[in-house]
């Protein structure tokens, strides 16, 4: 297999931006196994891996052990091919084929497929957590002003549909709130005038569906009331 472009995994940052599309693998040079992968920007996924190898996050369990176990010193990724991007995953099924490092190497599948959505089995789920016990590389961590300014931003252009708020809305439905969180709210709604406030609630609420889950529920208990004011109203009347 002939290596077009070569480099350490330390120094991916060093790779030119204009790499493009292509099959790439990640080589242990203490074993010579390797991983094989296709990506539409190769600077970008390389840094991807390093990122989330150094944080014991790799979705490739296998490759994780071997970087844990050798250091990162002893890795370096190579570009296989360069190839338009609606011709990867027929690239790099071809790799993958030819050279099985799902049996030989640290490729988890033996199809050019991504890991995202599936469901691991439970035995391979408690591996990982007992794997992953001790790993306090994030516990803790506080993002800086400017990453913050960045999530604020992005998340300031999601629109959120009607049916995903009354989700959110009815998932918080009953839930107690904390001493300290009732304190804030009442210290923050102290002097507000509340006709504004109560106003926009009535406005959002109109031709507002709610979840047939909460209808029953409503439902239930407006019977339970009724089934009580009737018997109460029977009690009173054989009195007067």
């Amino acid at each position: 297999m002939n290596n077009l472009v070569t480099l350490s995994l330390s120094e991916v940052d060093k790779a030119p931006t204009s790499l493009g599309s292509g099959v790439h693998k990640i080589i242990c040079l203490t074993t010579d196994k390797f991983y094989i992968g296709g990506t539409r920007d190769l600077r970008a996924r390389w840094k991807e891996h390093r990122s989330t190898l150094r944080k014991n996050r790799h979705s490739s369990p296998k490759l994780q052990q071997a970087f844990n176990a050798y250091g990162e010193s002893n890795f370096i990724v190579a570009i296989i091919e360069f190839c338009p991007r609606t011709e990867l995953k027929q690239r790099e099924q071809h790799y993958l084929d030819l050279y099985t490092p799902h049996e030989t190497g640290y490729n988890i599948l033996p199809s050019a497929q991504s890991l995202r959505g599936r469901k691991w089995p439970a035995e391979a789920c408690r591996k990982k957590s007992i794997r992953m016990r001790g790993n306090t590389l994030s516990l803790g961590r506080k993002h800086s002003t400017e990453t913050l300014a960045k999530i604020r931003a992005s998340n300031s252009r999601r629109i959120i549909s009607q049916e995903t708020k009354e989700k959110m809305r009815f998932k918080k439905l009953g839930k107690p709130l904390s001493v300290e969180h009732r304190a804030k709210l009442s210290a923050a709604l102290k002097g507000r005038d509340m006709s504004e406030v109560r106003a926009l609630s009535s406005a959002n609420k109109k031709g507002c569906v709610k979840p047939v889950e909460q209808r029953a529920k409503i439902s239930a208990t407006l019977i339970k009331q009724y089934e009580g004011n009737r018997i109460l109203t029977g009690c009173c009347s054989r009195f007067n």
